[in-house]
């Protein structure tokens, strides 16, 4: 019963791994490292250091263990520059601590284990997905916890992240003429022509502040046409209190766009949900006025952090790729970094993904670290492409507040193959989890032939 138990547990486990991502299931103790941080007045020399960090498949990789145990297991702006050199003295710690972990680890048997699935689990389905597993772990076994070679997954997960949609309202004229007769019914009770209504668009309905423009668009139309209009809005807040009255203009033959202001500071502008009153006069074809009403919404979200637009990169005497990524920190606190790597034909090669701590400063260089293994066992040479990055606040129950995507389409130096660290990265924790594996799928190997 116990034997059936855990073969169940190393199956969903492993499913999952491959369903999710081995990112998900890698939760390394992150190194103490200082990281360059250039600051205005009294934020002079802040510094970020890692924090310790788990992520959230460490209790089920725990879980996993105990069960195979039981088995007999052993047990700032674009202008803003980034100091290059600076940032790498910096990193020289975190660079030698990749090329420490030489301790010659017990090897283990792939293609053993491979064969034991083949013949001890008899769903198809369960072999594949098992051998995939196993696959992913032996080869992510080989780099740091912060990097996961992406093979053929569907797509760039920042890029989904990144995807934002024209979100627009319409409605029907549902208010007076100007004259003061009611829309719904003319002198003689015929009924109003409902072809006549309005259009109002945003690129969003939450925007950052620090960052996002809110920009309101309105079109009137009759029978499908546009129609000239003058439009104002009101802005109240959550509590109904007015926050500014706006004014349209026309951007385009017939279609209006007023630009609420959102600011870096929140003095004026706090975030929480607004409600934009639209009161507009249209013409129909019949030079006849008609008032329109309309009630937009949108809300403005809190930030971290911004993207400052500096991006440089140098190879590290280890021979590892060193991209550095400056960005304004507001909050000091702990932030989760990602960053997607392009190679040349515009194919994801890497998803860098590392929990750091960052204090609050006018610019904080992050150096993402892409081990040199990586290029140097496929054979990959430069330029690299750093397409999208994020940078997300961690809050204390260890979810994170989205901090946006950015995509700066960083072009690296035209690098060969052969430049690159030529020493595997010995992934402790990993090779730890498939010698557990090992363990186990040799010991219902020994009883059933017992």
């Amino acid at each position: 019963m116990k034997n059936n138990y855990t073969r169940c547990f190393l199956v969903i486990f492993l499913v999952a791994l491959v369903a999710f991502g081995i990112s998900t299931f890698k939760s390394p103790k992150m190194k103490d490292t200082k990281i360059a941080s250039s600051s205005e007045e009294n934020e002079a020399n802040m510094g970020n250091h890692h924090a310790e960090w788990e992520s959230p498949g460490e209790e089920l990789s725990q879980n996993m263990n105990q069960s195979l145990e039981g088995e007999g297991e052993e047990g700032g702006e674009a202008s803003e520059e980034v100091d290059e050199s600076e940032a790498s003295e910096t990193r020289e710690k975190t660079s030698k601590d990749d090329t420490k972990k030489k301790k010659k680890q017990e090897p283990f048997d792939l293609e053993k284990m491979l064969a034991i699935i083949d013949q001890k689990f008899d769903s198809d389905l369960e072999k594949a997905m098992l051998k995939d597993g196993l696959k992913t772990y032996e080869e992510n076994s080989l780099l740091p916890s912060n990097l996961t070679p992406f093979g053929n997954k569907s797509s760039d997960p920042l890029e989904k992240k990144n995807n934002e949609t024209i979100v627009t309202s319409q409605n029907s004229v549902s208010g007076t003429n100007v004259n003061g007769n009611n829309n719904n019914h003319n002198n003689n009770d015929e009924e109003v022509d409902l072809n006549i209504y309005a259009v109002a668009s945003k690129e969003k309905s939450a925007y950052v502040a620090n960052e996002d423009p809110i920009e309101l668009y309105f079109e009137a139309y009759n029978k499908d046409v546009r129609i000239p209009a003058q439009v104002k809005a009101e802005v109240f807040n959550e509590d109904k209190e007015l926050v500014t009255t706006l004014a349209y203009r026309e951007v385009s033959p017939l279609k209006y766009l007023t630009t609420f202001e959102n600011p870096y500071e929140f003095s004026d502008t706090p975030e929480g949900k607004y409600f934009v009153k639209i009161q507009a006069t249209a013409k129909t074809d019949k030079s006849v006025s008609k008032k329109i009403n309309m009630i937009e919404s949108f809300s403005i979200n809190s930030k971290k952090s911004r993207f400052s637009g500096s991006v440089n990169d140098m190879l590290t005497s280890q021979g590892n790729l060193l991209v550095n990524v400056a960005y304004r920190v507001y909050v000091s606190g702990t932030y989760l970094i990602q960053a997607s790597l392009y190679d040349n034909a515009g194919k994801m090669i890497a998803f860098y993904e590392e929990p750091m701590h960052l204090e609050r400063a006018s610019q904080v260089v992050i150096p993402l670290e892409f081990h040199g293994y990586f290029f140097y066992l496929r054979k990959l040479n430069g330029p690299f492409n750093l397409k999208n990055i994020s940078l997300s606040y961690v809050n204390s129950n260890l979810t994170n507040e989205v901090g946006g995507v950015n995509t700066p389409n960083y072009v690296t130096k035209n690098y060969q193959w052969t430049e690159f660290n030529q020493s595997p990265y010995e992934n402790t924790q990993i090779r730890d989890k498939i010698k557990s594996i090992d363990n186990y799928l040799s010991s219902i190997l020994a009883s059933n032939d017992n």
